[in-house]
């Protein structure tokens, strides 16, 4: 991932807080083809909710090619990136 996104997940970044138009870094990520910040996200436990931001359809392909069919759990440390 780019520097600046490993360096803020490191630091426990909030993976999921929502710009004011409710978008998170992976929907930002995913509409703006950022393939390795995607995979990077997700490793953190990034929360894949489209219900609030739908995507295009090469945008949802694009998201759903890095997004496992069964996400896998994260640790409960992992949690607090959440909120």
């Amino acid at each position: 991932a780019g520097g600046a996104v490993a360096a803020l997940i490191a630091a426990r970044a909030t993976v999921d807080l929502a710009n004011n138009d409710g978008e998170t870094p992976l929907i930002y990520a995913a509409q703006n083809g950022h393939h390795e910040v995607m995979a990077a996200l997700l490793a953190a436990c990034a929360t894949v909710d489209l219900s609030h931001n739908p995507l295009s359809p090469a945008d949802r392909a694009s998201l759903e090619r890095f997004a496992p069919p069964r996400m896998p759990l994260c640790r409960s440390g992992d949690a607090s990136r959440r909120s």
